[in-house]
């Protein structure tokens, strides 16, 4: 089986879906009711998740890029490193972190992207 190469335009849009689905997710959510409901906490794990990996299939594909975007190298490397620690450190995450990036930082990376898309189609 071969795979399917996806271009930096491509992922943008993933990462914009998992961004909807995360704050669908979460509109009204308090911290007492996502912390008790394990389902929820795992799908949005897993929205994160595949944020992060798209964040390096773009990073992959475009050395530059998402620092052209926003000029903040720890900003991108946090990203990428919130979903290796849900992947590989799964029992030192913290859900008060989940939940915070979840709640606090969606629309401000929704931007970034915006501008990532806008970039390459230019």
């Amino acid at each position: 089986m071969s795979k399917v190469k996806r271009n930096i335009i491509q992922f943008t849009y993933d990462i914009e879906e998992f961004i909807g689905y995360i704050q669908e997710e979460m509109t009204n959510k308090s911290f007492n009711d996502f912390a008790l409901d394990k389902k929820s906490v795992g799908y949005i794990e897993r929205q994160l998740e595949k944020i992060g990996e798209a964040i390096t299939q773009i990073q992959k594909l475009d050395k530059d890029i998402l620092t052209t975007t926003y000029d903040n190298k720890s900003y991108w490397e946090g990203i990428k490193g919130v979903r290796n620690r849900l992947i590989h450190e799964y029992w030192g995450t913290s859900i008060q972190m989940i939940y915070e990036i979840s709640v606090d930082e969606m629309d401000e990376l929704l931007d970034y992207i915006k501008k990532i898309r806008e970039l390459e189609k230019n």
